[in-house]
């Protein structure tokens, strides 16, 4: 009988003992891989999923430190709370580099809530974010059909040094800085040297490739390529679709005309590269510098826009790989969907 009342109050004590508080921590980094440190101790690598004892409290502040070879160290600070699940995704791991000609960094205010790896660039005021150096996939997949992915099919792989891109089109805010100190005629819509009241953020539009190009020259930058263009929008992982993977609803981005103007730029969560780089598949097609096989007098843009009318129900024209050209004498009609950006190259 003794030893049975021993065993009955050992059961009991195992039963009744307190369960360790714990928190879910995800992390993800771009690119993955990166070794994941809590409060100095490794736990893995992303992209992890871990449960994280939070020491008999209810809730605990830890640092995570991502870290990988060739890259600039990352830190956060977390808030685990017992039972809930922390989600610390992307963290853009950068590449050491400098920074662009007549550029000053971020505010720290600023710098808070974005990833390092951006800067101001004088005298434009743009926010813009490094493209490391490497290879990725331009075009559409081998198994891709359609008429219209012509010079794009299939894949091939593209080598590019670094270079620095605005994280949105330029905006009209933006542009009417240009407008007031170079006296440079401004877009034929506005009226006047300023934009319409209520539309400082939205991209410029109203712009010939000429007008794009002056105010790069003016900003100390130039219009993107292609190929920069591309890898800023799909990122050196995968051969994506879309900026954000290769699923595609209607939302994601401001394409086709369920909107029917421009709209802020970085608006659209969802439409956002694995850079950083935001409105890549939608807002307003973009000037790039490239040449159609064939047609040396086409105008290359790329990048979909809110007049697409196609997108509303197909994502073709919203989707990276997608060109578009303009003939020479057609330009004026695709003004009021037609932006760009800038980059600034080593």
């Amino acid at each position: 009988m003794r030893l049975h009342h021993g065993l009955l109050w050992l059961a009991v004590v195992l039963v009744s003992a307190p369960a360790v508080a714990s928190a879910r921590l995800e992390v993800e980094s771009i690119p993955p891989g990166a070794l994941v440190t809590l409060d100095g101790e490794e736990i893995g690598n992303t992209p992890l999923q871990r449960d994280i004892d939070l020491q008999g409290a209810e809730r605990r502040t830890v640092t995570l430190t991502l870290s990988m070879e060739a890259y600039n160290e990352a830190t956060r600070e977390v808030e685990l709370v017992e039972g809930e699940t922390a989600v610390v995704r992307p963290v853009r791991l950068i590449t050491p580099h400098p920074l662009p000609v007549g550029a000053i960094p971020l505010p720290d205010q600023e710098a808070q809530i974005m990833d390092p790896g951006f800067a101001v660039a004088t005298p434009d005021g743009a926010v813009m974010v490094w493209v490391p150096a490497g290879p990725f996939e331009a075009g559409y997949p081998a198994d891709y059909q359609d008429p219209r992915a012509q010079d794009m099919n299939p894949t091939r792989r593209v080598e590019l040094p670094g270079f620095w891109i605005d994280v949105h089109e330029v905006t009209n805010r933006q542009y009417a800085a240009f407008v007031e100190e170079t006296g440079y005629e401004p877009p034929s819509h506005w009226g006047g040297n300023a934009p319409p009241a209520g539309r400082e953020d939205d991209p410029v539009t109203h712009v010939t490739l000429s007008d794009a190009d002056a105010y790069a020259r003016w900003a100390r930058k130039r219009l993107p390529t292609e190929d920069q263009w591309e890898k800023a929008a799909r990122g050196d992982a995968d051969a994506r679709l879309f900026p954000w993977g290769d699923r595609f609803e209607q939302g994601d981005a401001n394409t086709g005309t369920l909107v029917g103007e421009p709209r802020p730029v970085m608006s659209y969560e969802r439409d956002e590269s694995p850079y950083g780089v935001f409105d890549m598949a939608g807002n307003v097609r973009e000037w790039v510098l490239g040449m159609w096989t064939g047609h040396p007098e086409r105008l290359i843009l790329r990048g979909g826009s809110y007049g697409a009318t196609e997108a509303s129900n197909n994502p073709q024209f919203a989707m990276i790989p997608f060109r578009g050209y303009v003939e020479p004498d057609l330009v004026a009609r695709y003004m009021p969907l037609t932006g760009f950006r800038c980059v600034v190259s080593e």
